[in-house]
């Protein structure tokens, strides 16, 4: 993966935050696919002429998703050479052993 793809931010804080917006543009993305996929399904059960619109339209939507995968994992790769995201685990880990 080549991270010169996206325009990324520039301090460790502001990626992971870009990283968490990337996340829910995923989850959501994922949403979508799955109610297309539902759609399709159904149609296809029902014996609805012309479904191929709905194989097309869940052929975009899959390639939203993949697009959104792709930002998720170039973020996450960014954090990962730079040592952030282990800093982060690191952070996360020590704030939950000091929990009672």
């Amino acid at each position: 993966m080549s991270a010169e793809i996206f325009d990324f931010p520039k301090t460790p804080h502001e990626r992971a935050g870009a990283v968490i917006e990337a996340a829910k543009e995923y989850a959501h993305a994922c949403e979508v696919f799955r109610a297309a996929e539902e759609a399709l399904s159904a149609a296809r059960q029902a014996k609805q002429p012309e479904t191929w619109l709905l194989c097309d339209e869940l052929d975009a939507v899959a390639d939203q998703l993949g697009t959104a995968q792709k930002r998720v994992a170039e973020l996450t790769l960014a954090l990962m050479a730079d040592g952030s995201l282990q800093d982060l685990s690191e952070l996360l880990a020590a704030s939950i052993a000091g929990r009672p």
